[in-house]
């Protein structure tokens, strides 16, 4: 009789020769080893055929099962926001004074797929013509907007859009320049000019008649010492047009500033025409000191030097005779043009001294 064992082998050819992975009979318990490791191998054989069995067929089961999923959840539905330019045709004798709509937002709907290839660009701008419009309210329709295929609208922020005009006239106002800064030390602004000085303006009716001039852009005197000439832009209100050239060129003029300075000098006596030194060193100024303030330019006040600056007053002959006081007048040197001095007091005592 054939052993358990030789069934167990026959069974085994078979069904490699069909092409099928062998049943894993059960094995008696036995205390022999070599039964362990003859199954641990059947074991090892059918899972090795498991997954490399027919592996290419089984490669394009994978690819078939994940691009079912991909397609399933790709066609779900999505939802996305954009905007959308929108331009106007106005007519050429009103001016639009309602609050323009410059883009509206718009809300689109469709599959996962199609959403992700949206794009602002995809969308043509909307178009309305108010050239025959006068006044009233213009609703933004779902056919103004042409979103790409295999996608819905859903909708348009803002609704709609208030149409209001005014009547456009025209006016010839002023420039005003308009400026930044301050010159330097010693430096004022004289003028300011602009060239062209006046500039035709276009715009609504209420607004053209409040405007009374059109500034220019700024210009800046920080730090200048010198008179210069400079093209700056004009600047006017967004809602006016300007009829002509924008730009013009503004001559600034600069002069000396003009300021004070105060100085307590001491007076000194001097001798004056016919005395003689020894004669005028026997007289004393009382007082002995005056407060001097300077007007003038500014870097020239600046630039003096109270130990450069003299105050005295004179002796004359007739103050020789007699032992009377006399009074003189107080002077300062140096004299310096466009300098002028106020002195206090005017005038001191004169008194000879022992």
């Amino acid at each position: 009789m054939r052993s358990e064992r030789d069934r167990e082998r026959d069974r085994t050819r078979r069904t490699r020769a069909e092409g099928a992975a062998p049943p894993v009979a059960p094995s008696p318990v036995t205390p022999s080893s070599g039964g362990d490791r003859r199954l641990t191998a059947a074991l090892l054989d059918w899972l090795r055929r498991a997954f490399i069995a027919n592996a290419a067929l089984k490669f394009v089961a994978l690819v078939l099962a994940l691009t079912v999923f991909i397609l399933v959840h790709a066609d779900d539905q999505a939802v996305a926001g954009g905007t959308v330019d929108v331009n106007y045709k106005l007519p050429k004798d009103r001016v639009l004074v309602s609050e323009r709509v410059d883009q509206v937002r718009i809300t689109v709907k469709g599959s996962r797929r199609r959403i992700k290839r949206f794009h602002r660009e995809d969308v043509e701008p909307i178009n309305i013509d108010l050239s025959s419009m006068t006044k009233g309210e213009v609703f933004f329709q779902p056919d103004m907007i042409g979103v790409p295929e295999g996608l819905e609208l859903v909708s348009i922020t803002p609704a709609s859009l208030p149409v209001e005009f005014e009547d456009r006239v025209v006016k010839v106002v002023p420039i005003a320049v308009d400026a930044n800064g301050a010159p330097g030390r010693g430096f004022k602004v004289d003028s300011m000019a602009a060239r062209p000085s006046e500039i035709r303006i276009s715009g609504a009716a209420s607004l053209v008649a409040e405007t009374r001039s059109v500034r220019t852009a700024e210009v800046d005197l920080a730090g200048r010492t010198k008179s210069f000439r400079e093209t700056v832009r004009l600047a006017p209100p967004s809602a006016l047009d300007i009829d002509g050239d924008p730009v013009v060129e503004v001559e600034v003029t600069l002069g000396e500033e003009q300021g004070s300075r105060e100085m307590t000098l001491p007076v000194a006596v001097r001798a004056g025409p016919g005395v003689s030194a020894d004669q005028a060193a026997k007289f004393a100024a009382e007082p002995g000191v005056v407060r001097v303030v300077l007007r003038g330019s500014v870097l020239v006040v600046d630039a003096l030097r109270a130990e450069h600056v003299v105050a005295y007053a004179r002796v004359s002959p007739g103050d020789l005779n007699g032992t009377d006081d006399r009074t003189a007048e107080v002077r300062v040197e140096p004299t310096l043009p466009g300098i002028g001095y106020e002195i206090s007091p005017a005038e001191v005592t004169l008194k000879t001294t022992p």
